[in-house]
This record gives C-alpha cells, structure tokens and sequence, in this order.
C-alpha cells in the first residue's frame, strides 16, 4: 500500500472520530473556532468531505461504475450515499442539525475534489 492510501485511511478515521465527537457532544476546542469563522461550519463541510473524497477515490483505485447513463467515481458515489444518511440522521439527534446548507457544501465538496483524481496518472506515489 503505497503512503497517499495510508493518508486516505487515516483521513477516513479522522472523519469518523470528528462525527463520533459532535455526536456524542465532545467538548473539542477546535469546533468553538469554527464558528468565529463566517461560513465556518460550511467552509469545514466544503473541505473536509471534499478531502474525504479524494482520499477514498484514491482507495477505491479511481475506479467507475455506471449510474444510469453516466461513469461516475465509485469513492464519490460512496461518500455521497454515506454523508447523505449522515445528515439525514442529525434530524433524529436533539443537539444536532440537518441543514440543507450543510448537505450543499458536501455535495459541492465531493463534486469538486471529485474530479482531482480522474485518472490514475494523476495520482503521485
């Protein structure tokens, strides 16, 4: 494996920790700065799932399935079928919001940074 997958594993955990933290109300300093930031909660949505995107493309080798008509990265399809469920369930969490902004900011992450790794070629090892 070679170390841009190893990056990608570890980002994966570190998005997973991130959702553990606010969903079980961590009291984490680095969210309280987040919101002195304007935008700051939609700015983290854009890149972090962005970055995650990237990362789990890379995983997945760049590799393509057919949606209906179109090839689309099977690493974008999977964060965007997982980040959907996600915040989706944040409606069932009392301290939690599901935003409509929110879900924006992810799908415009996953489609932007989606497009980064299109071929194998473009990826450095």
């Amino acid at each position: 494996m070679n170390s841009l997958k190893w990056i990608g594993v570890s980002f994966v955990f570190f998005i997973a920790f991130i959702i553990t933290a606010v969903n079980l109300k961590w009291n984490l300093g680095y969210f309280a700065y987040v919101n002195y930031i304007p935008f700051g909660d939609k700015i983290c949505h854009f890149f972090l799932i962005g970055t995650l995107t990237y990362f789990v493309n890379i995983l997945f080798d760049i590799r393509r399935v057919d949606l209906f008509v179109k090839p689309v990265l099977l690493g974008s399809l999977c964060v965007f079928t997982f980040i959907s469920f996600e915040e989706a369930s944040q409606f069932f969490l009392a301290h939690r919001n599901c935003e409509i902004l929110d879900l924006v900011a992810n799908y415009l992450g996953i489609y932007i940074f989606g497009f980064y790794p299109a071929t194998k070629s473009s990826v450095v090892v």
